[in-house]
């Protein structure tokens, strides 16, 4: 047998063989931490599943990354696999804390869903989610685990798939390795997405990670999947509504076929059917999205938007005519750009669906602070692509932070007041650039041009 060097110093052999290197790393972290010895007084199964799953995750990051990263540089490729590591370990260290919604909703979710017998759980009407996501609950509550940490295990997964997907979309626009691992990084380390998922149990990545695999999708030229993973996403979160205009420029830009829309109910309904089977009503399986447009009657509940310096007292005033009001903004604003249709290019499309995901959660009212989630990731993008307005990103971070700092820390440092003033300028700054960039008698792209 001939032994050769060079086969076995190939590049590709050395990037998988650099996998370990994380991996122990992690391992080393995980039993030397007070995670490890936390989980073990309550109990060792908890320490191992929590151990288990999470290297998983890891692991399969790691091979995406090999696979599908497209990384140039090997130290681009190893740094992705370290900050992925380190963005673990850095959420594990937050599975003990416990959130009121956790404690208030969640578990006792879980609770009775464990009190029931077979798959009862997924027949009764318990908490206000869909159904998709009351499958994980439902898992969890059966598999006898410690829920707090599963369910955050759920979110801290989908933070990685999001991350991937945020990798991905960057790279239609410039396939560069800085701009790549900036984004991978930046998303991951963001406070508003690893509080959402480690500290407060909240599971908006989930339904983001769809949508930008969506947008990846449909920007690679793939409207049947770019449907599917957009109906998946509204399938777990009704707040997916926000990014759903940009179906209608995709449809301009021949990126979504009009046949592909058939996919989303289609997709929909298969997401319920597990649900149905079990013996679930047929009213209160597609339902639960109605009744939580009726919960929580208040016209902010926290969140940076437009209600938020109106007095709480008012809501009876202004509950109704403030959803008129939203649909009025962001049909205008549909309608100016559609006006603009010939001029729309590839390039617009993250300014477009930007613009929605900030717009329709800044004028609707009963918004949660969590509901600029999806604005917040996709600004990352923006300004990373762009290399133009970076102050954006930091911005919408920074008000989404503070919206969440009373849940988590206490007395917020600034006052709510605001918060709604510096969305509302850069909501004004982001319509303003796009339209003057339509205005421009600009040629189109050439084929392989970044933007």
């Amino acid at each position: 047998m001939n032994f050769k060097l060079d086969n076995f110093l190939n590049p590709k052999k050395l990037r998988l063989i650099a996998l370990i290197f994380p991996l122990i790393t992690f391992i080393g972290v995980f039993f030397n931490s007070d995670i490890y010895k936390n989980l073990s007084l309550l109990q060792s199964s908890d320490a191992t599943a929590v151990f288990i799953i999470s290297a998983a995750a890891l692991v399969l990051c790691m091979l995406f990354l090999y696979y599908y990263g497209d990384f140039k540089s090997d130290l681009s490729f190893l740094a992705a696999i370290f900050i992925a590591t380190f963005a673990i370990i850095m959420r594990l260290f937050m599975f003990d804390s416990q959130s009121g919604d956790y404690n208030s909703f969640l578990s006792e979710w879980i609770f009775e869903m464990r009190t029931l017998p077979g798959v009862e759980a997924l027949v009764k009407p318990i908490g206000d989610y869909n159904m998709p996501y009351l499958y994980f609950l439902f898992v969890i509550a059966k598999s006898g685990i410690r829920d707090l940490y599963m369910i955050k295990i759920i979110s801290v997964i989908f933070d990685l798939v999001c991350a991937l997907g945020v990798l991905k979309l960057v790279s239609v626009f410039n396939n560069g390795d800085n701009s790549k691992l900036f984004a991978f990084t930046i998303f991951l380390f963001a406070p508003t997405v690893f509080l959402n998922s480690s500290y407060w149990a909240q599971c908006d990545s989930v339904y983001t990670a769809f949508c930008i695999f969506a947008l990846y999708f449909a920007l690679k030229d793939k409207g049947s999947l770019s449907v599917i993973f957009f109906s998946l996403a509204f399938s777990f979160k009704i707040q997916t509504i926000f990014i759903l205009p940009i179906i209608v420029f995709l449809l301009i830009l021949k990126k979504i076929k009009p046949l592909d829309l058939v996919l989303f109910p289609v997709t929909f309904v298969l997401t319920l059917v597990p649900a149905l089977i079990c013996g679930r009503s047929f009213y209160d399986t597609f339902s639960i999205y109605l009744s939580q447009t009726q919960s929580y009657p208040s016209l902010s509940m926290n969140a940076a938007s437009f209600w938020e310096i109106f007095p709480e007292s008012e809501f009876m005033f202004f509950g109704s005519a403030a959803v008129f009001f939203a649909g009025a903004g962001a049909l205008l604003v549909l309608i100016a750009l559609l006006n603009k249709y010939k001029k729309i290019e590839k390039k617009h499309i993250l300014d477009i669906a930007l613009i929605f995901c900030l717009l329709i959660p800044f004028l609707l009212p009963r918004m949660h602070e969590r509901y600029f989630y999806l604005a917040e990731v996709l600004s990352i993008i923006y300004v990373i692509v762009k290399n133009k307005r970076l102050y954006i990103a930091p911005i919408l971070l920074t008000t989404g932070f503070v919206s969440y700092y009373p849940f988590i820390f206490g007395e917020p440092p600034i006052s709510f007041n605001y918060l709604p003033i510096a969305n509302g300028i850069v909501l004004i700054i982001l319509i303003k650039a796009l339209f003057d960039d339509l205005n421009k008698n600009s040629k189109p792209l050439l084929k392989g041009e970044n933007i």
